[in-house]
């Protein structure tokens, strides 16, 4: 299984190795996927917030049952860390891009192919 794997992978990159391959498919393609991972990140921190609001409204309603309660307040704890690591992560490539100037069109352009 290893060999068809290492043979498929070098068979897919010879046109790379040969620049005899156009690169505008591949570059379309990253930037639909880019597209997609930045119009996905406000929807999974919104229902992390939902996650947690749904736990919130789970404490408040159970607040005669102590089993009731510790598990809404563990909901509500995993939508605050889903929060938090989604925020923070998003900030990160934002300072990534700002100190490489990817995101902003200032980086150098790649040399251009032979």
């Amino acid at each position: 299984m290893k060999k068809v794997a290492l043979i498929s992978g070098a068979l897919i990159a010879t046109p790379f190795v040969a620049l005899a391959q156009d690169l505008t498919f591949f570059q379309t393609l990253i930037t639909q996927i880019d597209g997609l991972i930045t119009a996905a990140v406000p929807v999974v921190i919104g229902l992390a917030i939902l996650l947690f609001l749904w736990g919130l409204a789970r404490y408040m309603l159970n607040q005669d049952d102590a089993e009731a309660r510790a598990g809404a307040r563990s909901i509500m704890l995993w939508g605050v860390v889903i929060i938090f690591v989604m925020i923070a992560l998003w900030g990160l490539v934002n300072l990534l891009e700002t100190l490489t100037g990817v995101g902003t069109g200032t980086a150098r352009p790649a040399p251009a192919l032979p």
